[in-house]
């Protein structure tokens, strides 16, 4: 027979056992039924327990279903939360569809800083004398959609590109990996 001793928040202590549901080890009956509520998994107070927050949400306490019920039950009621609080900034990935203004006549030459699977960084050999040089710490925008000839980059190659001026910075098109 499996004997259990338990606990509850006020210090009282008793004997939980597979045959009789729960045994006081002190005499104070409202205490017992408050243990007792608290064994099975209630709210507390007198009684058989009430609506615990468990309960409430549809568990039926210890077994298959277990907390991964109210977890469900949770993840069900905040579906239709979507689209509610801050959000996220609507231009937020949208630098290689932004309106474009060609900046340099001649093609220029930089190394490939990284590359991140659609989009990635270069950095021109030659200082850019433009007002937009110094955002993304003088880094060069390019999306893949930029490339001439390939469609990836690889970090530390030299390219040849031309230079655009957009409303988040600078950036090269045409690009051409050496």
């Amino acid at each position: 027979m499996a004997v259990w001793q338990a606990q509850n928040k006020k210090g009282f202590k008793g004997v939980f056992n597979a045959k009789t549901p729960w045994q006081p080890a002190g005499k104070d009956q409202s205490a017992t039924t408050f243990a007792a509520s608290e064994a099975k998994g209630g709210a507390g107070g007198k009684g058989k327990g009430g609506m615990g927050m468990m309960a409430a949400m549809g568990s039926k306490g210890k077994g298959k279903g277990g907390p991964k019920g109210a977890m469900m039950m949770m993840a069900a009621l905040m579906k239709g939360m979507k689209g509610k609080g801050k959000g996220k900034n609507p231009n937020r990935g949208k630098g290689h569809t932004l309106p474009r203004e060609r900046v340099s006549e001649n093609p220029m030459i930089g190394e490939v800083l990284e590359w991140k699977g659609k989009y990635g960084w270069i950095k021109p050999q030659d200082p850019i004398e433009h007002e937009k040089a110094s955002r993304h710490g003088g880094k060069l925008f390019v999306s893949q959609g930029d490339l001439v000839g390939v469609t990836e980059l690889s970090a530390g190659r030299l390219v040849q590109f031309h230079l655009f001026e957009d409303s988040s910075g600078l950036g090269a098109e045409e690009v051409l990996q050496a």
